[in-house]
């Protein structure tokens, strides 16, 4: 970026500058912006807080166990959403894949739908955006295989096609939602043995 543009973006926000030992400007947004600033961290920071003390830790665990029952039996772990949800779908794929190696025991399958542009690309042109998880589904998945999906709403199409697909193909399978269940109270179940329900948080 050039020396000008930085100082021009800056005014355009609403800064002003004030002059220290250094070659350039430095620029703030005056008290009461930094006060309504400091105001919303906190507020964000006490959301999380309660987010994290409201998790339903055994229905993580139920998570965990078919995960680590995945590894065991050499089965599948298969992941994907939509937005930030594809990313997180694809980092936490990464992290099972590589970071959960343990010496001695079999490293854990673990796959994200959300990779294969071409593919992705390809279903949404010839067919339609809801099917590009469950049509990949249809090529992967196997008794017992693990299918998490996650959606922020609850409503994503897409998700809720694939987790038909897993309850009806024989996976154990679990829906990852932010705040609450809506549409996919159907679909988001967590069945290994006993269908029960998952409600999750992500």
């Amino acid at each position: 970026m050039s020396r000008g543009v930085l100082p021009t973006l800056l005014r355009a926000m609403g800064a002003e500058s004030i002059t220290m030992d250094t070659e350039e400007p430095c620029y703030y947004r005056g008290s009461t912006v930094m006060e309504n600033c400091a105001a919303t961290i906190e507020s964000y920071l006490a959301q999380v807080k309660a987010t994290l003390d409201g998790l339903p830790v055994a229905a993580i665990a139920r998570v965990v166990e078919a995960i680590r029952a995945a590894r065991r039996d050499g089965k599948h772990v298969l992941l994907f959403g939509n937005g930030g949800s594809a990313a997180t779908a694809i980092h936490f794929a990464c992290d099972l894949s590589k970071g959960a190696i343990v010496e001695a025991m079999p490293r854990i399958k673990a796959i994200s739908l959300c990779d294969n542009m071409a593919l992705l690309s390809a279903w949404t042109n010839d067919t339609a955006y809801e099917h590009v998880f469950a049509e990949q589904l249809k090529n992967l998945l196997e008794p017992g295989d693990v299918v998490i999906g996650i959606s922020g709403s609850g409503n994503s199409p897409n998700v809720l096609n694939a987790m038909a697909v897993a309850r009806a193909g024989g996976g154990c399978h679990s829906r990852v939602q932010r705040i609450r269940w809506r549409k996919a109270q159907g679909h988001g179940r967590y069945s290994r043995g006993r269908p029960q329900p998952l409600h999750g948080t992500g």
